[in-house]
């Protein structure tokens, strides 16, 4: 009996045991993969804890704005930098303005437009960059920094101002069907280097190829976002000659409102005359679907900005020199910019 009590005892312990055993045990697979879970390191992005500063010209949602905000973010979170904008609003006083303040801050890097010219730049650039601070610039750029810095990291991104203005203007030419004796209005405002290198460039074009070119030029920089005046100048000029076969704006807010600029001259079709413009984003990509913008010049802002930024980052981190890039720009009618349309909606075109 005492056996038996014992037996059934012992009986008892071995399989509680055992049930033990079984819920102590992994599933096959399952104890590499616990391993493995252990063995996972979160590794940090090689540029996590530096902080750049950049400069988006405008301001968020403006027409040459979006794009290089895009760009400028997507090369933060690939490298894992804190990206602190700031807004010029176009005016070049701004942009010093905010140069000095983010110096003052000590950052790793700066990425300009380029808006305050050379004159300003050259000394501020040095200051920072005997700081320890990198500096890059996009979109307008700034040569004379680049020619003197670019050992010691500074480079420009932009396109190439002069290709740009002989190529929208052949490719007007070209999508227009324009021969000589046909007239067309570029309408611009003031503006330093670059700005006159596209007009330039637009307008040598259009003579060689015996068109009749009228360059009109806005008397203030106060009125180069009034779609207003630019309308009524506009159309003032077709008034006084109804052959006008296109307008060219080289102008983001004016190639957005291209149906308010033409209805406010009178049409009613945007077939009845070409509007060509600049500087693709959501408010271009709309006017370029609706018909009334027929051409859309493309500097790629979005791939300077993303440079730009990079180029910073890659300098701080491996003392990389300048690796500049100069861009060919792109242009695009309807047919083709729908295989980039998605991207131009989230800023990375």
């Amino acid at each position: 009996m005492r056996k038996g009590i014992l037996w059934c005892g012992l009986s008892f312990l071995l399989v509680v045991a055992l049930v033990l055993a079984s819920c102590g045990e992994a599933v096959p697979g399952e104890q590499e993969e616990e391993e493995e879970e252990e063995e996972v390191v979160v590794k940090k992005l090689p540029g996590e804890g530096l902080v750049i500063y950049f400069q988006m010209g405008g301001s968020p949602g403006g027409p040459a704005s979006d794009p290089p905000i895009g760009g400028a973010k997507l090369a933060a979170e690939i490298w894992g930098v804190e990206l602190i904008l700031q807004s010029g609003e176009w005016q070049s006083e701004k942009e010093v303005a905010q140069f000095r303040e983010a110096v003052a801050a000590r950052p790793d890097g700066i990425v300009l437009v380029g808006m305050m010219g050379e004159d300003a730049a050259l000394p501020l650039v040095e200051e920072a960059l005997d700081l320890g601070i990198a500096v890059s610039a996009y979109h307008w750029g700034l040569p004379a920094c680049s020619e003197k810095f670019a050992k010691r990291g500074y480079a420009d991104f932009k396109m190439d101002f002069w290709k740009a203005g002989i190529a929208h203007a052949q490719a007007t030419i070209d999508e227009a069907g324009l021969v000589a004796g046909d007239r067309v209005l570029l309408y611009d405002h003031l503006g330093p280097y670059p700005r006159i290198v596209i007009s330039e460039g637009i307008i040598d074009t259009l003579e060689e190829a015996g068109i009749i070119a009228d360059w009109i030029v806005n008397p203030g920089a106060d009125l180069h976002l009034d779609i207003g005046y630019a309308t009524s100048v506009i159309a003032g000029y077709i008034a006084a000659h109804p052959d006008t076969k296109a307008v060219i704006v080289w102008h983001g807010l004016f190639s957005a409102e291209a149906e308010t600029i033409l209805r406010g001259c009178g049409f009613t079709d945007p077939d009845d005359i070409w509007f060509t413009g600049a500087d693709i984003n959501p408010d271009t990509l709309e006017a370029i679907e609706s018909g009334w913008l027929d051409l859309i010049g493309d500097g790629m802002l979005s791939q300077q900005a993303f440079l730009a930024v990079q180029q910073v980052i890659l300098t701080t981190l491996y003392n990389v020199p300048a690796l500049p890039v100069l861009i060919d720009p792109q242009h695009h009618t309807w047919e083709d910019i729908q295989a980039i349309a998605h991207l131009i909606e989230v800023g990375l075109r």
